[in-house]
């Protein structure tokens, strides 16, 4: 006995935009959290500091997320110390040499 089945393919939602993506962080205020706001500040990148991000890093790709972090901390005043501290629990590409690295590449073009 032969009983045939039709596969039907699952519709998605289209995937929001990276910007949408960037913008939805949560933020813990006691026991719950909150998707409206931000939970570290971010700073837009220049393209001089594209430009530098890719020359010290010696690649084609950035971890542009990563360097926004950065740079939002470093208009805040926090020291390469700090902000490594404050970015250790990202996760992956978030070490202690990746941020210092990066700051590097900032400082001579980000001012406080």
């Amino acid at each position: 006995m032969r009983v045939a089945f039709k596969i039907k393919k699952a519709t998605q939602a289209p995937a929001p935009a990276f910007e949408q993506l960037l913008e939805r962080k949560g933020a813990w205020d006691g026991d719950s959290v909150d998707w409206g706001g931000r939970s570290e500040p971010c700073a837009p990148i220049t393209v001089h500091e594209v430009t530098a991000l890719k020359a010290s890093s010696k690649t084609k790709s950035i971890n542009t997320l990563r360097a926004m972090r950065i740079k939002g901390l470093m208009l805040q005043g926090h020291s390469v110390n700090k902000i490594c501290l404050a970015l250790r629990h990202h996760g992956t590409g978030y070490g202690e040499s990746s941020i210092k690295h990066d700051h590097a590449a900032l400082s001579p073009t980000v001012r406080r």
